[in-house]
């Protein structure tokens, strides 16, 4: 986390992080270039990355590259770099403002269980599918790395981008029953690039061969599914 947040915004990060005395999330915004830096600040749960993933998504904001922490007592920081998937240019400020504020009542909204997250996903995936020319068909590979890290297993995936395609590939790390502690996100023209830092249910990495073999066919099957729409 140090190394990749600057001090200024380890500062900003701590004040969020106070307010979740009184809120169940927290939303920040600034100017990143040409492109939006969102973070948020929230109670790690199962299923909350893909949640704020699948949040973004539907409010046509396509991920740049983000990087997401958790903290030990379960406080989650995920810094999200973005921009508007249907506009070629900044919005105006006040454009942005209500974009914020309808995540964060969105996410209100999920965490509730108001809203039905998947279905309102699959709608903005197959709304940008007839609108959007097909990404270049790279190869879907899983790969997997257990000897950088002492805790975590390291899942790289490497795909075609699609709209809502890390919503699909965080619900499925949590669906095989992983928490992810951090993660990093990364496209290239359109072909996505992420890692994933998890543990098993049992708190410990993935070393078994017949569990690694699972989560690789159940990531690639997802992934295959979720471009063709299904």
């Amino acid at each position: 986390y140090l190394l990749t947040v600057s001090a200024d915004l380890v500062r900003e990060h701590i004040r969020m992080i106070a307010q979740l005395d009184k809120e169940s999330i927290v939303v920040g915004h600034r100017y990143s270039g040409a492109a939006h830096e969102i973070t948020f600040c929230t109670q790690d749960k199962p299923y909350r990355l893909s949640e704020l993933c699948g949040v973004l998504a539907i409010n046509d904001f396509t991920i740049l590259n983000a990087f997401a922490f958790t903290r030990k007592d379960g406080k989650v920081v995920d810094v999200f770099v973005t921009e508007p998937v249907d506009r070629g240019d900044l919005m105006a400020p006040e454009e942005t403002l209500l974009r914020i504020e309808r995540l964060r009542n969105d996410l209100k909204e999920v965490f509730a269980g108001k809203l039905d997250l998947d279905a309102a996903t699959r709608r903005h995936a197959q709304r940008w599918r007839r609108v959007t020319r097909a990404a270049i068909p790279y190869t879907t590979q899983v790969k997997f790395e257990n000897d950088t890290s002492d805790e975590y297993t390291i899942i790289d995936v490497f795909a075609a981008d699609r709209p809502g395609l890390l919503y699909a590939i965080t619900r499925t790390l949590s669906e095989l029953g992983l928490s992810i502690a951090r993660a990093k996100i990364s496209t290239e023209a359109t072909k996505a690039i992420d890692s994933f830092y998890v543990r098993d249910a049992t708190g410990k990495k993935m070393t078994e061969g017949v569990k690694l073999a699972e989560a690789r066919d159940k990531l690639e099957d997802a992934i295959v599914a979720w471009t063709a729409g299904k």
